[in-house]
């Protein structure tokens, strides 16, 4: 009886075991199953790791190219700015040359007007010298080449001259007896 007890008991221990070596075997397959899924996950990650990379390179190159093109375009606009900065250039000693060429003008025409000026002058001196010649001989001349006045009364002698050469007074005051004798006959005066 008691062998028969023994086995018995160790048969429900071998139903264990085998109850337990099938978990076991379920439990392995559930552990590869998840290794698994670890392994496709971390290749998928990879992948999309490389998927973000190629994207982001793409990026990059499309950022060089616009890089490129505004550098381009920046030494374009530089290349005119330098053009018209020339041109501007020329422009600005165009006039600076007109200028001159005027202001050289101008001062040559200034220095001639002083030279032409003493030529003025002096030929009015000569007009001045001319009119004080003709001041000095007022009277014209008739065709005895005598002068004659064209005054009535002459600046110089204020009294006309009697058929006796002797001077008379248009005044009426009285001659004085020093000036000189009388031209009557009547003797020698009143000394």
């Amino acid at each position: 009886e008691e062998t028969r007890q023994l086995k018995l008991e160790n048969n429900k221990k071998n139903e264990d075991i085998s109850k337990l070596l099938n978990d076991n075997s379920i439990l392995k397959e559930q552990l590869l199953k998840q290794q698994r899924e670890i392994d496709y996950s971390n290749s998928h990650q990879c992948k999309k790791k490389k998927k973000i990379q190629q994207i982001l390179l793409v990026e990059l190159e499309n950022l060089k190219r616009e890089i490129t093109l505004k550098n381009e375009e920046i030494k374009k606009i530089q290349t005119e700015i330098q053009t018209k900065d020339k041109i501007i250039l020329e422009k600005d000693n165009t006039v600076k040359r007109i200028q001159s060429d005027n202001d050289a003008s101008k001062k040559g025409k200034d220095e001639t007007k002083p030279n032409a000026a003493p030529q003025t002058k002096q030929r009015q001196n000569v007009q001045k010298k001319a009119k004080k010649k003709s001041s000095l001989f007022p009277a014209s001349w008739d065709s005895d080449n005598e002068p004659k006045t064209n005054n009535k009364k002459s600046s110089l002698f204020s009294a006309s001259w009697d058929s006796d050469n002797e001077p008379k007074t248009n005044n009426k005051k009285k001659r004085d007896v020093t000036d000189s004798p009388p031209s009557t006959g009547w003797g020698s005066g009143l000394f």
